[in-house]
């Protein structure tokens, strides 16, 4: 199963609904708190996971910088579109599973993409 590492600016209802479904996700905030985000790249990728995050900067160490990594969930929504956001990640991981291992994926409340990384 695909293993997740949350970012800190992660919300918790987020990491509650894809545990509630199963998923093994590791909040960063949880035992290194306040990590930059390189440091978090390279945690997820040591710890062979995903990184689910808000933070539009990780797109930029990914893509400008070359930091590899094993895959990124990016989230961009208003607070008022959680719910939208939660069902679409939670359908995303359920149809693509692994496959999102080395992928960039942008969700939001209208469109996916999804990025070889």
């Amino acid at each position: 199963m695909l293993k997740i590492l949350a970012d800190e600016n992660v919300d918790l209802r987020v990491i509650k609904a894809l545990r509630k479904q199963g998923y093994d996700v590791m909040h960063i905030s949880a035992q290194y708190g306040g990590m930059d985000d390189l440091h978090i790249l390279l945690k997820a990728a040591e710890e062979s996971a995903v990184l689910l995050t808000n933070d539009r900067d990780i797109g930029e160490w990914i893509h400008a910088f070359n930091v590899k990594t094993r895959g990124v969930l990016y989230l961009r929504y208003k607070s008022s579109d959680l719910d939208v956001i939660i069902d679409r990640l939670l359908n995303i991981l359920s149809e693509y599973g692994e496959l999102l291992y080395n992928k960039y994926i942008s969700i939001t409340p209208k469109k996916i993409r999804i990025k070889d990384i």
